[in-house]
């Protein structure tokens, strides 16, 4: 029962003491990060190439790819250069953003209205349209890989309220649906706080710059950012709309589908302000994710056999907090046809 004469910040304070936090950022996620802070024409290749062979699971997903349809080869692509070459440097980055959060955040169970397969959809979604909005055409400052970032993290607080809170979060889900309200609505009424504050909270053990964390922490109300961050809060929040209205995956808000009712776009200022620079932008994103979505489904369909897991980051003297977990016991998944988002999940969790 939540307890209506505390704060929200007091209320996420409750939750994170009680022993939640995320599971630690691997090696290789700190190095991603250091590529995400730099213009992808001064990103060093070689160091890219030597990141993706030290993980030989990695490396067979980026050859996967490389010589899925989309791309057309006539030979065989056995080269992991090459492979990266074709693919093209800025997405190779982000696939493995994507695999390294797949392997790190911890599954969750799904409750009505909300899976891990439209969580993850939706973030990959809203991953790439950010991207896609950073450009210096638009006078935008933010970096292309930290507006990916920011995007594939967005609703990390949901997959946590998924976890810890599952009857709660239902129960928020189910309330944005019969109302139709955005589910942060929904859980401040249910919880007294929403999966935005908490997931910037979260995001604090990864070291991560503040810059995204005010993304996740504000996408909802750039306006309330520290103004060297409201920009990056209202292109996550613009890429989340578009994101929602692609219909690929599920946010769990019924009624935010209206790009043009961005914060950035209401300011009136700036090219994305002007419905004549908006509109087509928005088409073209649109386009992009329905071509990448056939991209990411020939990646995950293989039934090729993959690397094994690898064990889980040691948790060594880290006794005063413990990592969130899937449920030790899960019952057998049962065997029936997949999407093609739930086949990828899948295939990047192996």
């Amino acid at each position: 029962m939540t307890d209506s004469k505390k704060s929200p910040d007091a209320l996420i304070a409750d939750l994170l003491d009680s022993g939640i936090e995320l599971p630690p950022m691997p090696a290789i996620g700190a190095e991603l990060l250091a590529v995400a802070r730099q213009p992808v024409d001064t990103v060093d290749v070689k160091k890219v190439t030597a990141l993706i062979e030290s993980d030989p699971s990695v490396a067979a997903r980026i050859l996967r790819m490389a010589n899925s349809p989309y791309f057309g080869v006539a030979n065989e692509v056995t080269s992991l250069r090459q492979g990266i070459v074709l693919i093209g440097l800025a997405e190779t980055i982000n696939t493995l953003y994507f695999y390294v959060l797949m392997k790190t955040l911890p599954r969750f169970p799904s409750v009505e209205g909300f899976s891990s397969e439209d969580y993850w959809a939706h973030s990959w979604a809203c991953a790439t349209a950010g991207r896609m909005l950073g450009r210096p055409q638009f006078l935008i400052r933010s970096l292309p890989g930290e507006l990916y970032l920011a995007g594939l993290l967005h609703g990390v607080g949901k997959l946590v309220l998924a976890m810890t809170r599952k009857d709660e979060f239902a129960r928020c889900v189910a309330l944005a649906r019969e109302q139709n309200i955005p589910l942060h609505q929904a859980e401040e009424g249910v919880l007294g706080f929403h999966h935005l504050a908490l997931g910037a909270r979260l995001l604090k053990s990864w070291n991560l710059p503040p810059s995204i964390r005010a993304a996740v922490g504000f996408y909802h109300s750039p306006g309330e950012a520290d103004p060297r961050y409201q920009e990056i809060a209202a292109l996550t929040q613009l890429a989340y709309l578009i994101a929602n209205q692609s219909g690929i995956g599920y946010s769990g808000s019924p009624c935010e589908n209206d790009p043009s009712q961005a914060w950035i776009v209401a300011q009136g200022s700036g090219p994305l302000s002007n419905r004549a620079t908006l509109d087509p932008l928005v088409a073209e994103i649109a386009d992009t994710l329905k071509k990448k979505s056939a991209l990411m489904a020939a990646v995950g369909s293989s039934d090729e056999a993959v690397a094994p897991k690898e064990a889980p980051p040691s948790a060594a003297g880290r006794q005063e907090k413990r990592p969130i977990e899937a449920p030790a016991a899960t019952p057998p998944a049962r065997k029936e046809k997949k999407g093609f988002w739930a086949r990828l999940l899948d295939v990047f969790r192996s």
